[in-house]
């Protein structure tokens, strides 16, 4: 039987600021049927999707601090540069 107050937190929708954590010991990671968010690979998984994002603009960074590098190596300008 469950509380009244673990009710209302079930029925509370999720803060899309708040990260839930990844459980790599989730049984549905272990059926390799879905996250370690609590979501089969068939539904939209919002935490797993910003992980990826931020993944991405990483790595996006580093590309550009490494073509930054290189221009400036061979002497040539930036894009977008006009002076």
């Amino acid at each position: 039987m469950t509380t009244r107050s673990e009710a209302t937190q079930a029925a509370r929708p999720l803060d899309r600021n708040v990260m839930r954590d990844h459980d790599p010991n989730h049984p549905y990671v272990q059926k390799l049927v879905g996250c370690g968010h609590g979501r089969l690979f068939s539904e939209p998984c919002v935490d797993c999707e910003v992980v990826g994002l931020m993944n991405e603009y990483k790595r996006a960074v580093k590309t550009v601090q490494r073509v930054r590098d290189r221009m400036r190596q061979l002497g040539r300008p930036m894009p977008g540069q006009t002076s």
